[in-house]
């Protein structure tokens, strides 16, 4: 099996949301049938992703505008139709204010860039208009509302505006994700270690994510300094209090020989079967 890492892709693609997107794009697009673009080396189809882009195999950009295509819908009505309509629209102009849940509940309806509404009303949509709704289509229930997990908030900043009818949870939620993104945590001055450049990335990448309440996945390969990084984040948050760490009994002994050698300063109590 090929080894390969999240840092292996962040040149490729440094936002590492937009790396998970695509990345997931592309491993469908091989679970349908797409040819791979190296050899699979018994690697899962997410894997597989990965090292496409890691090796300049497939290009963010040419997955990119693939996952633009799926998203959009093809117009199969003639030129004509379409001016058609457009003329009938504009013979009665009407000025309507409607929420961006109606819109969505109208949606499925829609021909091109026009909505068909109650009482035979037709509703023209621009270009950007139509873009955003396709998007919160895709979160939105039968009535039109969108509700999303808190870690899927960011996925849908790109399309809200000033105007847009957002609760307050949601509204907190994008204010807690804003800080976090230009948090610049500092290395606590406890840590009994000098981390590599990408273990650095990797705290603030789950400081960041501990600073708006979202869990994480630290997936770098064995003896890569995933504990230490824990560590380093463990220390920077224990004046908040304490933490658990869950990990297999056959894990435990070098967690505190880490714990021990790296952060003195923690208190550390082992819970076992029974306590």
């Amino acid at each position: 099996m090929a080894r390969v890492t999240v840092e292996d892709c962040i040149e490729k693609v440094p936002n590492r949301f937009g790396l998970v997107l695509l990345s997931a794009h592309r491993a469908r697009a091989i679970s349908n049938g797409a040819a791979l673009m190296l050899d699979r080396d018994n690697d899962k189809n997410p894997v597989v992703a990965l090292r496409e882009l890691a090796e300049d195999a497939v290009k963010p950009e040419t997955l990119e505008d693939n996952l633009v295509t799926t998203l959009q819908r093809v117009d199969e009505r003639t030129e004509a139709e379409e001016e058609a309509e457009t003329l009938a629209l504009l013979a009665e102009p009407q000025h309507m204010q409607m929420s961006e849940s109606e819109l969505l509940r109208a949606l499925p309806s829609s021909q091109g860039r026009f909505l068909r509404l109650e009482g035979e009303r037709i509703l023209a949509l621009d270009a950007e208009l139509r873009r955003r709704l396709q998007i919160l289509r895709a979160f939105a229930d039968e009535r039109g509302q969108v509700q999303v997990p808190a870690a899927a908030a960011q996925a849908l900043e790109s399309v809200l505006d000033e105007s847009s009818q957002l609760d307050s949870a949601f509204r907190a939620q994008l204010q807690r994700m804003a800080e976090a993104r230009a948090l610049k945590p500092k290395l606590p001055r406890t840590l009994q270690a000098e981390l590599r450049d990408y273990q650095i990335d990797g705290f603030h990448f789950l400081a960041r994510l501990a600073t708006w309440g979202a869990g994480a996945c630290l997936a770098d390969d064995m003896g890569l300094g995933k504990t230490v990084q824990s560590l380093a984040l463990l220390l920077a948050r224990a004046p908040q209090g304490p933490a658990l760490v869950v990990a297999p009994t056959s894990l435990i002994a070098n967690w505190r020989k880490e714990a021990t050698r790296f952060a003195p300063s923690l208190s550390l109590r082992v819970f076992g079967e029974g306590d």
